[in-house]
């Protein structure tokens, strides 16, 4: 039967594909619906788990649609140019007397990521709030997706900062001066935590 549910809601989100993320906010409240009513009948944890399971995938696809629509020279930046830093030993290259970036790496790319995401960071943030609110019927699993979301853009910003550090580990370059504090995006997640 779990199975049978399983193929409704995903056909049924199909038809929903034309929607900015619609197929997912689809299956994220219909899975936590069946949770809802999973737990207020006590169900044993193996009729749970399952949907547990698939609430999480789709949570985690949300999350990733949502800094791909917002942000996506930071995650594509990021993941492109980890690779090719991977290797370099920071505190290596602050002793060997590395002037440059390693090969390959996009220096005018990176200094664009870093200012367009200082100059529109707080409205694209806004715009994922917003977007969660009105998506998610149940506000206390709104509230959990959109911590999600944030966490999983802190963490994008963090390994571009990484990135920045490994290709320039004698000095940082002029445009670092430009990166927005982790400490200010963490003060921006607390007031839309609080908020919600």
């Amino acid at each position: 039967m779990q199975q049978e549910v399983c193929v409704l809601l995903t056909s049924m989100a199909a038809k929903l594909d034309g929607a900015e993320n619609g197929h997912l906010v689809f299956l994220v409240n219909n899975y936590d619906l069946v949770l809802t009513v999973f737990v207020e009948r006590h169900l044993p944890r193996t009729a749970i788990a399952g949907f547990e399971d698939l609430l999480r995938e789709q949570v985690g696809l949300f999350v990733e649609n949502q800094l791909m629509r917002h942000y996506p020279d930071l995650v594509q930046y990021v993941k492109t140019t980890e690779p090719l830093v991977a290797d370099v030993d920071e505190a290596a290259g602050r002793g060997s007397g590395q002037p440059a970036p390693p090969p390959r790496v996009d220096v005018a790319k990176m200094e664009q990521v870093v200012r367009n995401f200082k100059q529109n960071w707080k409205r694209e943030t806004d715009r994922i709030h917003q977007y969660v609110m009105v998506s998610f019927t149940n506000f206390s699993n709104g509230m959990e997706i959109l911590k999600q979301v944030l966490t999983q853009l802190l963490l994008y910003y963090t390994r571009l900062q990484k990135v920045i550090r490994k290709a320039f580990p004698q000095q940082s370059p002029a445009f670092a001066h430009e990166l927005v504090s982790n400490t200010t995006i963490l003060a921006e997640i607390k007031q839309y935590s609080r908020s919600f």
